[in-house]
């Protein structure tokens, strides 16, 4: 049914949002707020159809569309990509939206919520006569053979990338590939940010490919180059 669903009586019931409220109702008696990426979980423990009932959408979407008079949005103003819901009659000084996004000291701190393909290309192995590349304007990767050249705006994985398939087994595998992770974007001088769920395209500065959008006219007119090799420069994709 999409957005809404219907109850054996055929009452009209948003059953999601109860839960949602439910769930951040408790959240806050202790002034914390429920992040987003606690949500499917709720609907998977409720037996619902997480496709069902964003329908096409970003669950931040549905929440801010369905759950507006019992929910409100909130972010983490230490980290903007980070997100959660308190009950809409919730009044929040500054200081206390960024509180209901601390943790408890004993427990662990979240993990950072990275594109899946980016996550995934530390993971899966690469085959024999091939290399990985991360194409930094998705976030995705591409597999191919040694004797291709690289791609433009992209940036290597080395099988010393790779996470060791036996730590998969292990409880704590998601921080250990988290911190493969991090010694990659930092050996690639890369932000961790850019490759968030939700995160722009980033632009590779150190680019060869010639753009002639960022000339001016008057440096237009200075180039020495064929015409129709010119025409054929306009119209390439940026």
């Amino acid at each position: 049914m999409g957005r809404l669903q219907f109850d054996c009586e055929g009452n009209l019931v948003a059953r999601w949002i109860d839960i949602v409220f439910g769930e951040a109702t408790q959240k806050w008696q202790g002034r914390k707020a429920l992040l987003l990426s606690q949500i499917p979980g709720l609907f998977r423990q409720a037996g619902i159809d997480s496709e069902e009932v964003i329908a096409n959408r970003s669950l931040r979407e549905a929440l801010a569309t369905e759950g507006g008079e019992k929910l409100r949005l909130i972010f983490d103003p230490d980290h903007p990509m980070v997100w959660g819901v308190v009950p809409a009659s919730a009044n929040l000084a500054p200081e206390e939206q960024r509180a209901a996004f601390r943790r408890d000291p004993s427990k662990p701190a979240p993990l950072p919520r990275f594109k899946r393909p980016f996550w995934m290309a530390f993971i899966k192995r690469i085959e024999d006569g091939q290399r990985r590349f991360v194409q930094l304007n998705d976030g995705g990767f591409l597999d191919l053979p040694k004797t291709t050249m690289p791609p433009p705006n992209s940036r290597e994985i080395l099988l010393t990338d790779l996470v060791n398939e036996e730590r998969l087994k292990d409880a704590t595998k998601d921080e250990y590939i988290y911190e493969r992770v991090k010694q990659w974007l930092q050996r690639n001088q890369l932000k961790r940010e850019d490759f968030y769920v939700g995160a722009q395209a980033v632009q590779d500065e150190s680019s060869s490919s010639l753009r002639l959008d960022k000339l001016s006219e008057a440096d237009l007119q200075r180039i020495m180059v064929p015409m129709d090799i010119v025409m054929k420069l306009l119209r390439r994709p940026s």
